[in-house]
């Protein structure tokens, strides 16, 4: 402004507003506007000026809270990563040492049998390796093959003949074909089927689903595919379609956040609960019943061991009173207060219109499972010209084979079955069976069987009611197996007992088949059945609710198995009346 306007003479011009009225009015707006333009940037400064202070007086405080936020974060991770780190220390060391310990004091064990000391001490590795887990599962199960070796209990050669018997070929030729049916969404097709026919029987007039019967629909789905399928790749396969299904439910009712949530977990129990039951009826359902199938091979010939079907006319009354025993648990703890929900079937009808029409794959792969449980069946039924030298493995095997030369429909130019399908083997799995199996080799080459029962001061048991041994047998395994591993349990105990059976005059089915049993009736914790860690792995659900719901199925489980192995397993397979199961001829 002081440019603009000269209010000196110096220059000699009049610079007055009134000699020159149309520049000054020029000058005068421009001032105007440059005034204006100038209080609007003080004014902006002034405020950018009073936020970049109060920025700096709140900083302070936010980047300390920031930064106490990341360190508790941090600090809860070491911690946690400490814990993990000394509980992995203690679970590798503790059972080196208790093995030591065995080893140093095997003569004061059996001074006749020093073998009895080393073998228990090698087992007591091994099952504490596979219950804290400080190494991965297949690693432990391998290391039979060196350390039976080692300590002069068997040789190598017939410890690794355990890993590939013809158990390993029935569970591969199931594997093979369950393989197949997940490849070719066979399963997906047969659960979304399911699932509406339970959804479609269940509506009401508003549209509405009562979440009772779709808890029994995933529960029926995955009792029937556990009957021939491995219970672990049942759950395995369910919980991706579950998952989807209850998260639309969820968005289809968020004006019902707890009942919603009670279906979650009513569902994914449901589902690992009916999966173990299913697992309880086949010899292929549960690495339990692999384990029995082995043991009662090795002592006393494959003669008198199970086959597929017999073991199914055994166990089949155990595992459907188990299965409805399951849903009224769920019923009463999950559903009894749920109201009715929105479930979008629609999305369901369009995931099964996405599959298309049955395909070509499809068929042959439902044809290649029939024709597996048709053989299995009919083996024990027809013994024409060869068939007596099949057993479960062969047939298992012999079904799946064509797999690999038939070509797909669905992927051109490749058969139904390729080899980089076969690389998804569980192989975790395979590898524990044939520990289990090594274990029991062990076990009666070393004679520990014969001291354990000895030490149990076993004698002539016809005094002792059977209910009372089945019940106590099936208890104490049970409660084991809720805080150790189902596997480990089983391929410990089971050969244990099948000697016991027999120091107390009694079937040795009287005693492993509720072991058996025992070891899939563990419903509380995440640790005792593999399906009941990958339910729990979801993340839906607390350890609370897990252990409120399986605790009184597994109580429940200890009256009502063995009240039908009294009165139904042990009838039909000759294993003895209800008060007696004495020693078979054989």
């Amino acid at each position: 402004a002081s440019l603009l306007v000269d209010t000196d003479d110096d220059d000699g011009f009049d610079d007055s507003p009134v000699a020159y009225p149309s520049i000054y009015a020029s000058q005068h707006s421009h001032i105007n506007s440059q005034s204006f333009l100038l209080r609007d940037s003080q004014s902006i400064v002034q405020r950018n000026r009073s936020m970049k202070e109060s920025a700096l007086k709140t900083a302070p405080s936010l980047l300390r809270e920031y930064l106490n936020d990341r360190l508790e974060t941090e600090l809860a991770l070491k911690a946690r990563e400490r814990r993990i780190f000394y509980a992995n220390l203690m679970g590798t060391f503790l059972p080196v040492l208790l093995c030591i310990g065995l080893f140093c004091f095997n003569n004061q064990l059996d001074p006749d049998n020093p073998k009895v000391g080393k073998c228990m001490g090698v087992i007591v590795l091994i099952s504490g390796w596979w219950m804290a887990a400080p190494i991965p599962t297949i690693a432990v199960s391998l290391s039979p093959v060196f350390l039976f070796p080692l300590t002069d209990i068997l040789s190598g050669s017939q410890t690794a003949k355990s890993y590939f018997t013809y158990v390993q070929m029935l569970l591969i030729g199931a594997f093979l074909v369950d393989i197949c049916i997940e490849e070719s969404r066979l399963a997906e097709r047969f659960g979304l089927r399911g699932l509406l026919l339970f959804a479609e029987s269940s509506n009401d007039t508003r549209g509405l689903v009562r979440p009772s019967r779709m808890v029994f629909g995933f529960m029926a789905i995955a009792y029937i595919l556990s009957l021939f399928i491995a219970n672990t790749s049942v759950t395995m396969m369910m919980m991706p379609f579950c998952i989807s299904l209850l998260d639309k439910i969820e968005e289809a009712n968020q004006d019902q956040k707890q009942d919603c949530h009670r279906f979650t977990v009513a569902t994914l129990l449901g589902v690992s609960f009916a999966a173990n039951c299913g697992g309880l009826a086949t010899s292929i359902g549960t690495t339990a019943n692999l384990v029995l199938t082995n043991d009662m091979t090795e002592l006393y010939g494959q003669n008198h061991s199970p086959s597929f079907a017999k073991f199914f006319l055994l166990c089949w009354v155990p595992s459907l009173a188990m299965f409805f025993a399951a849903y009224i648990v769920i019923y009463i703890c999950w559903c009894r207060h749920l109201h009715s929900l929105r479930v979008p079937t629609r999305l369901a009808q369009e995931a099964l219109d996405k599959l298309g029409p049955i395909d070509r794959d499809q068929c042959i792969v439902l044809l290649a499972q029939l024709s597996q449980m048709v053989l299995w069946f009919g083996r024990s039924i027809y013994y024409g010209y060869g068939w007596r030298e099949f057993d479960d493995g062969t047939v298992s095997i012999l079904c799946a084979f064509p797999l690999f030369f038939i070509s797909s429909s669905q992927r051109p130019g490749q058969a139904i079955l390729t080899k980089d399908m076969v690389a998804h083997l569980d192989w975790d799995l395979l590898m524990l069976v044939g520990a289990g199996f090594a274990i029991a080799a062990a076990v009666s080459s070393s004679k520990l069987d014969n001291y354990v029962a000895a030490a149990i001061g076993t004698g002539d048991s016809t005094s002792v009611p059977l209910f009372l041994v089945v019940f106590v047998a099936f208890s104490s395994v049970a409660i084991l197996t809720e805080f150790a591993s189902s596997n480990a349990t089983a391929n410990v105990l089971i050969p244990i007992l099948a000697v016991t059976a027999v120091h107390s005059n009694l079937h040795p089915f009287a005693l492993m088949l509720p072991a058996c049993l025992a070891c899939s009736c563990a419903f509380s914790f995440p640790v005792a059945t593999p399906s009941n860690a990958i339910v729990f792995s979801t993340g839906r659900f607390t350890l609370k609710e897990m252990v409120h719901t399986g605790f009184w199925l597994t109580t429940a489980s200890m009256f009502i198995v063995p009240f039908c192995m009294l009165f139904y397993t042990f009838p039909v397979g000759g294993i003895g009346s209800f008060k007696h199961a004495h020693l078979p001829d054989w």
